[in-house]
């Protein structure tokens, strides 16, 4: 038999793992990447070549209040500071970005559409908005 979960239940899950001591997005960070891979579910830090140019940093998620997506789907919305080279002086291209929890391991990532995209100066800028979504009916869905 299906369990449903209520929306209440996946909006209550959606704010603890932002806001609770132990939530897996808490310190989260966003990373770019330069190798020209396909982020998996079995994929680790390690996997990831990140960027090097000039002023390069991973940056620190800033995660909205759990809200409802048009399609109905809980989602949560994390903005990322812009990634923008200081100089012309290392330059990258990268092919994604990848999403580490506060210990520094990898939790998720992607692949750009169209990589790979270039971060050879100051005039060039990717902007990362993080959308995780539970699907309608929630994360607990089978009960045996």
């Amino acid at each position: 038999m299906d369990l449903v979960s209520t929306q209440v239940l996946d909006l209550a899950i959606a704010d603890d793992v932002t806001t609770a001591v132990t939530g897996s997005l808490i310190g989260a960070q966003v990373g770019l990447f330069q190798n020209d891979i396909t982020p998996l579910r079995t994929s680790v830090v390690g996997d990831f070549t990140q960027a090097t140019y000039t002023g390069y940093a991973l940056a620190n998620v800033t995660w909205s209040a759990p809200s409802v997506s048009d399609g109905g789907d809980v989602e949560l919305i994390g903005t990322v500071p812009e990634f923008r080279p200081d100089d012309a002086v290392t330059p990258n291209t990268v092919f994604g970005f990848l999403l580490v929890d506060g210990a520094g391991a990898y939790i998720m990532g992607a692949r750009f559409d169209d990589p790979p995209l270039p971060m050879g100066s100051a005039l060039d800028v990717i902007i990362v908005t993080v959308r995780v979504r539970i699907p309608s009916g929630g994360i607990a869905s089978i009960v045996t």
